[in-house]
This record gives C-alpha cells, sequence and structure tokens, in this order.
C-alpha cells in the first residue's frame, strides 16, 4: 500500500518533522522525485493537490490513502508504539514519518528488563518530546535518565521510576524544575540518597499521586513538608518506611483529611494516637497498616468514621482483640468493603468472621494469613453470606480441614484463587479433586506450589473425580 504523497513526496507535515530532528529525518526529504500514482482517473485540482481519483462511471474511489494527516494520525493513535513500529511505519514513507510524529509518542511504558540508556535517549529526544506520561524500572543509570526527562520533557505528568537509582539532590532539583507539572510520582524502592531529596520533590506541589514505599531517609519532617507543600495528594503510599512516627502522621491527617483517598504506610512505631487522627480522614477509601503491633482496640474503633473504605489491610495487629474486632467491624461503617486483609491478627477467631460476613456483603478478596484460631465453621460462614469471593489467601490458617473444600466451591461459584499454603489438615487428593471440579481455580498446596490436575503426586492416590457435598441434615 501506499500513501499520496503530495509537493513531490514530501508533505509539509513531513517537512515539519524531518527538521524537527525525528529519527526519520535521514530520509523524509529523500523521496521528493517519487509521487505516488494511483489508480486510473485520478483528476487533480486546478491547484495541483491530489484529489481522490474517479472510476470511469463518475464513482469516488474511497482510500485510506486519501485522508488527510490530521485524520491518519487520529487513527494511529488507536495504535500501540509497537503496532506503529511493525504495522506503520512499514507501508510508505509518509506513513513513516507520520508513525514517528510526537503526538503519538506521549506515553512509554518500558518492560521490567532494563531497556539501554541510549534507546529511551533516542526515543524521547526524537519522538516524545511531548511526553507526557513514562514508567521505567530497576535501571542502574537513573540519574541520567531523571536528568534527561528533565531537559526534554516539560510536559511530563505522570513519571514511574521504580527500584532505580540515582534520585540526588541534583536530580530532584531538576526534576522539579524542568518538570513542574508533574501529577503522578512513584519512586518505589528507589534510592534516594538523602534526605533533602524529600524536601526538594516537595516543590511539586500538583502532585495527586505519590508513591515513596520502601524509600530510606524519609523522616517526620520530610513527611511534614510534603504534606504542607502537596495539598493536592490523594493517594500517599510510605509503606516500609519506619522512620515516620505519630507526630507527622497526625500532622499529616490535619493537613490532607479533606483530599486523601488512599493511604499506605508502615505502623512499627505508630501507636493509637496516630489512628484517632487518621479517623478524622473521611475521605478515604483505602487504607493499609503494615506491622500494625501497637495498635490496640481503642486506636482501631477510632477508625469507624472512614465509612467509605473500599480496601482495608491491617496486617499484624497482634494486640487487637476479637471483642475490639467485633466492633469495629460490626459498626455499620463496612458495607463497601471489597477488599480486607487481616493477615496476623493472630486472635482473630470464628467470631470476627461471622461479624465479616454479616457486615461485608460485597467482600471479593479476603486474606487471613497466620489466623491461628480461625475454623471450617467460621470460614463457612464468610463463604454463605460473602458469595462474591475472588480470592481467599487462607496461608497458615492451621485449623482447616479438607471438609471446608466443597463447602467453599459450592458457595462461591466466582473463586478464582485459594491459597492453602501450609494448611496440613488438608490433603493433596482433596485439592485435585477440586481443580478437577473447578478448573478455572487457582490453588495452591502446603509448599505454595499450584495444584495441577494430573500431577503424578496426587493422582497416584486415584482421587474422586467430584468432591462430596456434605449433608445438609
Amino acid at each position: 500500500m501506499r500513501c499520496r504523497e503530495e509537493d513531490g513526496g514530501v508533505s509539509p507535515h513531513s517537512r515539519r518533522l524531518s527538521s524537527e530532528g525525528t529519527e526519520l529525518s535521514s530520509e523524509g526529504t529523500q523521496h521528493s522525485a517519487e509521487g505516488t500514482q494511483h489508480s486510473s482517473g485520478g483528476t487533480p485540482e486546478a491547484s495541483g493537490t491530489a484529489t481522490a481519483p474517479y472510476m470511469p462511471d463518475g464513482k469516488v474511489v474511497c482510500h485510506v490513502s486519501h485522508l488527510p494527516n490530521e485524520l491518519l494520525l487520529h487513527v494511529f493513535s488507536f495504535l500501540t508504539q509497537k503496532e506503529l513500529c511493525l504495522c506503520v511505519a512499514p507501508v510508505c514513507r509518509a506513513w513513516r514519518e507520520l508513525s514517528a510524529d510526537p503526538s503519538l509518542w506521549t506515553r512509554l511504558i518500558f518492560p521490567k528488563h532494563p531497556t539501554e540508556t541510549s534507546r529511551i535517549r533516542e526515543l524521547i529526544t526524537t519522538r516524545a518530546r511531548h511526553l507526557l506520561h513514562i514508567e521505567l524500572q530497576s535501571h542502574g543509570d537513573g540519574e541520567q535518565l531523571l536528568l534527561m526527562l528533565a531537559t526534554h520533557c516539560p510536559r511530563l505528568r505522570h513519571l514511574t521510576f521504580n527500584f532505580c537509582d540515582g534520585v540526588t539532590e541534583h536530580t530532584a532539583e531538576a526534576l522539579t524544575q524542568g518538570c513542574p507539572e508533574l501529577r503522578y510520582l512513584s519512586l518505589e524502592g528507589s534510592q534516594v540518597t538523602t534526605a533533602r531529596c524529600y524536601r526538594l520533590l516537595a516543590k511539586l506541589t500538583h502532585l495527586t499521586f505519590l508513591n515513596l514505599s520502601h524509600c530510606r531517609d524519609l523522616d517526620d519532617a520530610g513527611l511534614m513538608i510534603i504534606a504542607n507543600s502537596c495539598r493536592h495528594l490523594q493517594y500517599l503510599d510510605i509503606d516500609g518506611i519506619t522512620s515516620i512516627h505519630d507526630t507527622s502522621v497526625v500532622g499529616l491527617a490535619k493537613l490532607l483529611a479533606g483530599s486523601l483517598h488512599h493511604l499506605l504506610l508502615d505502623g512499627e512505631n505508630l501507636s493509637d494516637m496516630a489512628y484517632k487522627a487518621l479517623g478524622a480522614c473521611t475521605q478515604l477509601k483505602s487504607l493499609g497498616v503494615s506491622f500494625c503491633e501497637k495498635m490496640t482496640d481503642a486506636g482501631l474503633t477510632a477508625l469507624s468514621p472512614l465509612t467509605r473504605l473500599t480496601w482495608l489491610k491491617l496486617r499484624k495487629g497482634t494486640q487487637l482483640r476479637p471483642s475490639g474486632m467485633n466492633a469495629f467491624i460490626g459498626s455499620g461503617g463496612l458495607t463497601h468493603l471489597t477488599h480486607l486483609n487481616l493477615g496476623e491478627c493472630t486472635l482473630l477467631d470464628d467470631n470476627v468472621l461471622l461479624s465479616v460476613a454479616t457486615s461485608c456483603p460485597a467482600l471479593l478478596h479476603l486474606e487471613l494469613n497466620w489466623c491461628w484460631d480461625v475454623t471450617d465453621a467460621g470460614l463457612a460462614l464468610v463463604a454463605a453470606r460473602c458469595s462474591q469471593l475472588r480470592v481467599l489467601v487462607l496461608v497458615g490458617v492451621v485449623q482447616l480441614t479438607s471438609a471446608i473444600l466443597p463447602i467453599l466451591i459450592d458457595a462461591l461459584p466466582d473463586l478464582l484463587v485459594l491459597d492453602l499454603e501450609q494448611c496440613n489438615a488438608i490433603d493433596d487428593v482433596s485439592l485435585h479433586a477440586l481443580v478437577v471440579q473447578r478448573p478455572s481455580l487457582k490453588v495452591f498446596d502446603y509448599w505454595g506450589d499450584t495444584v495441577v490436575p494430573g500431577d503424578p503426586k496426587t493422582v497416584s492416590q486415584q482421587p474422586s473425580p467430584k468432591l462430596p457435598v456434605p449433608d445438609s441434615n
């Protein structure tokens, strides 16, 4: 297929691309003598601009090559960059230049394995001058990449820069000056060299999303500067940062109570004082606390005003008693909850699961890892009331037995994942029968391996092809 090439084979748009230095500019001016020939009946206008050709009977021939560049660019905008390179660029020279138009390269997502910096530089400097969104992971030359983005991408709105190095005071300052319109910044697991870097990044006052999970050197003072400067924050992830204490969380809650929708943090050094302050953040839809070992029933009850929660993680709440959990869950504020993780809340028992079954009917995802007092009876209550459950993670729930499996498969038609790792009272034969009966269900056995139909270690034991359903009597 060949495209119309006006004005001697180089459209004004193509000449503009070439002059801006796209990677195709060396070819863009070499095909001026190759005017594309269309089918018979072409009738140029008096101005010399090619028009849609006519058939002998006078009917207009409609062809994609007759579309103006603006419409072709709109069509190409629905394609991936891989499709632009492999399917559009080879068609003809005009299309090749259009495929490199910066308007089609506003979003770059690189795979998890590192891409050569030279290739990233080429894309940014030749095609992605209008870049709005970029995602990078696991790069060892992060400083060079950040400086490049700060220099060439003033319109950048979204930057994912996870598990990279190079977040220095110099690059942080350059980023705030070169990309002042950033709304989304994720630095999860990246090497931030000094505490002052966070003070510099706080100059990105338009941020609504900030992920600093497992970054080092963020302290209470740095968190307060971020909270004071980034007053539009809706999402904040500071999980894995253990140098955060009550005072800064209280300050954060006061400053961002009206805007914060999602908060993830590490509770290692947080007491009930912090959780009482978070109870005022009534706009929260997601709250995750890892290692909330210092939270007591009083701190948990203080979270009751958070009635908009759809996602809740309270992991390792070893001081939370069944009575406190029942009071919180049964308060009536968790009716919208779809994701609940109470892993390592070691005092949780079947009575708490009754509250979950009664108060969280919309639940889709439930994690109860290492909740040793949970039995088949409690899980059966949840299955009976929360019929939409899709994910059940039950690692180390040692009192569960194989008798619960037919109940789960009968009550939960949408269940997709069932993790029974370290559940030593559930035998492999029953697990094999389960996946035979429900092939779409992904089941993990005691060792954490996926149960596969036909696995020799279970087939040799000749399992029943279908789980027996217990008599209701």
